[in-house]
């Protein structure tokens, strides 16, 4: 697995724990726990992840250290797979409450699209 995909994989799994451990990320990337070590340390490095004892949890600031362009480059069809699903969900009359993240825009665009292609109901006067 390359190193990009492997840091990718590792920010996205802190992102839905918060912690893990090396044993786990060795177990779920398929490489030594040394490869793992080493991932950390340069993660850490650039202020994405908090080193812990046998793991990392993620850094508290991170989302503000990572530029909304740089996360909208970042697996832009998930996120369209993603937001055009959960469109799918929302019935008319509904609210939607989004959060300000680059997966929150994709479902915001596809629930626009949704309203763009469906008839507008007459208005009664």
């Amino acid at each position: 697995m390359p190193l990009a995909d492997r840091h990718e994989d590792i920010l996205r799994i802190l992102e839905l724990r918060e912690r893990v451990s090396v044993a786990e990320l060795t177990d779920r990337l398929g490489v030594s726990e040394v490869t793992v070590r080493k991932d950390l340390s340069l993660l850490e490095e650039h202020g994405h992840l908090v080193r812990t004892r046998g793991g990392a949890r993620l850094a508290q600031d991170r989302a503000r250290l990572e530029p909304i362009e740089r996360r909208l480059e970042a697996r832009p069809d998930a996120k369209d797979a993603i937001g055009r699903y959960a469109a799918r969900l929302v019935r008319e009359g509904e609210t939607l409450f989004l959060d300000s993240g680059s997966t929150c825009l994709a479902l915001a665009r596809a629930v626009d699209a949704v309203r763009a292609a469906s008839p507008m109901p007459a208005i009664m006067a």
